[in-house]
């Protein structure tokens, strides 16, 4: 997804203070890229090849949804999309305050035209984030699942 002149470094985080859910999170880490200009938030993407979505039995009313910590001094803007095997795409986007976590508002995406065979079968999710401004800035991913409402 990015280059390795231009990735962000990923983390596992046990500090309680960063986590919403369990007990730990995914710690991203920006900074300053090896080009020299400027800072690096190009974003980066996952697979869901650990979601569960079994336990699920009405897909209209399911959904997939994180929460991020934002552990900067400014407003960041998160947009998350998936794609699934078929190519459909469903994105979403959230701004973020400074040292918060993200609201409900703008975190999910209904999967109600995925089929259930596609979970766990290699739904891309992509998230792309803008705001970024420090070397050395962080965001913490967490409680990314899928949910039924």
């Amino acid at each position: 997804a990015t280059s390795k002149l231009r990735c962000p470094q990923y983390s596992l985080n046990t500090d309680l203070n960063y986590v919403s859910t369990g007990r730990s999170s995914m710690k991203i880490e920006f900074y300053e890229n090896k080009l020299g200009d400027g800072i690096d938030s190009i974003g980066f993407r996952t697979r869901d090849y650990m979601l569960d979505g079994s336990g699920i039995s009405d897909y209209e009313n399911a959904y997939l949804e994180y929460e991020f910590y934002n552990d900067t001094d400014q407003v960041i803007t998160v947009q998350m999309s998936a794609y699934d095997p078929l190519n459909a795409s469903f994105g979403v986007s959230t701004s973020i305050a400074p040292h918060s976590w993200s609201g409900k508002e703008g975190t999910s995406i209904c999967l109600k035209t995925l089929k259930e065979y596609f979970l766990g079968e290699g739904l891309d999710i992509w998230f792309i984030v803008s705001g970024i401004q420090e070397d050395g800035d962080c965001l913490y991913l967490d409680h990314l699942s899928i949910v039924e409402r």
